[in-house]
């Protein structure tokens, strides 16, 4: 597979800190099996032994956290210094980055599949021409 990462920028003001939020991001866009079973792991951690308890909030967030401990890659200090975003209290924040995260992961998957479909018409094509 060839680069198997993409980047974005946010730059954006914290709702409830006022703070100017700002930086890129380099996201992992196809994880391995053994990065599915990381973010799996993390997530059941989050959660903790009573996960079949937790509110539905808890459970997006720890589906969020989660998913954006495996993916990203490369991402500002004060992304690391917050913990992958968890100890931060700017709510927003965290859902562009994901947001963001996940939209690359989305239009990855859409250009492989657009890719598969030219190959099929193409085939269709030869296929009719050799008939």
């Amino acid at each position: 597979m060839a680069d198997n990462t993409d980047t974005f920028s946010i730059s954006i003001d914290g709702e409830k800190t006022g703070e100017k939020w700002h930086g890129s991001f380099t996201v992992k866009l196809f994880l391995s099996h053994r990065e599915e079973l990381r973010r799996d792991a993390y997530r059941r951690e989050l959660l903790g032994d009573l996960a079949q308890f937790a509110s539905v909030r808890q459970a997006n967030q720890a589906d969020v956290f989660s998913e954006l401990s495996v993916r990203l890659v490369k991402a500002p200090s004060w992304w690391m210094d917050s913990n992958g975003g968890i100890d931060m209290i700017d709510s927003e924040v965290v859902a562009k980055v994901y947001d963001l995260t996940m939209g690359l992961e989305r239009k990855a998957i859409d250009a492989l599949k657009a890719k598969a479909e030219a190959a099929k018409a193409e085939l269709a094509k030869i296929n009719a021409s050799t008939a």
